[in-house]
């Protein structure tokens, strides 16, 4: 059993020393003026929409390869700390980009997401709302509650499809 492990390392299959010289941040839902990245002053802090303008990113013939094309290049040109807002949907993205930027040795060091308080005081704020002015939303009952249920899915996914890499995990 050694022996087969040993050959996996030989075979390059070990884990790489990735430039670390400049941190990476990305988040998912949430604004870049949070007082929680207050502190991220030495960060250039830039949305993802702004980058995707940058490359001439066009939404109704580009697709969402294209963006995190642009997204992987803009990580790459990099030269200084950076947190992207809004730079994720999903654990796909998340490992599209690594495995574009990891290919000029660079990687991401941490993803923020909305803590489950935060999420959970968003659906009662909305929850109000859509009472307040329910008859004049086109959504069904239920439908707020079924999109926070998809929501928490697709933040567990990401959190248990990364849970085994060096990318953390930051509830805020």
């Amino acid at each position: 059993m050694n022996k087969w492990f040993d050959r996996i390392k030989i075979l390059g299959f070990q884990k790489r020393n990735y430039d670390k010289s400049y941190k990476i941040y990305l988040t998912l839902n949430l604004e870049l003026n949070e007082k929680d990245f207050q502190n991220l002053s030495s960060f250039k802090k830039v949305y993802r929409h702004e980058i995707l303008d940058e490359f001439g990113y066009d939404l109704l013939k580009d697709n969402e390869d294209k963006a995190q094309e642009f997204l992987s290049k803009k990580i790459i040109e990099n030269n200084t700390d950076l947190i992207i807002g809004n730079a994720i949907w999903n654990l796909s993205d998340v490992l599209s980009i690594e495995k574009k930027i990891n290919k000029a040795n660079k990687s991401i060091d941490r993803i923020y997401i909305p803590s489950t308080k935060r999420r959970e005081k968003l659906l009662a704020e909305s929850i109000d709302v859509y009472n307040n002015h329910s008859r004049w939303i086109d959504e069904p009952p239920g439908r707020l509650e079924e999109l926070y249920e998809k929501f928490t899915t697709t933040l567990e996914v990401l959190k248990k499809g990364l849970e085994k890499t060096t990318i953390q995990i930051i509830e805020i």
